[in-house]
């Protein structure tokens, strides 16, 4: 759970960093950085889960 929220994390502050680089800080969107950390946050836990599931079929 704790890669899950940190890959979220890691991934909005990149967007955001990469953004105030080349836009500057008054022209961030920072609602694109929330949204990639979210979105991250969504598809890294579908992928987790969806591993642990196939894993498991396995095994039985």
């Amino acid at each position: 759970m704790k890669s899950i929220i940190f890959c979220g994390i890691g991934a909005g502050l990149g967007s955001a960093t990469y953004q105030a680089l080349v836009h500057g800080i008054s022209e961030t969107d920072w609602y694109r950085a929330i949204y990639v950390g979210l979105f991250t946050m969504l598809f890294y836990g579908l992928y987790v889960g969806f591993k642990r599931l196939i894993s498991k079929n396995k095994d039985a």
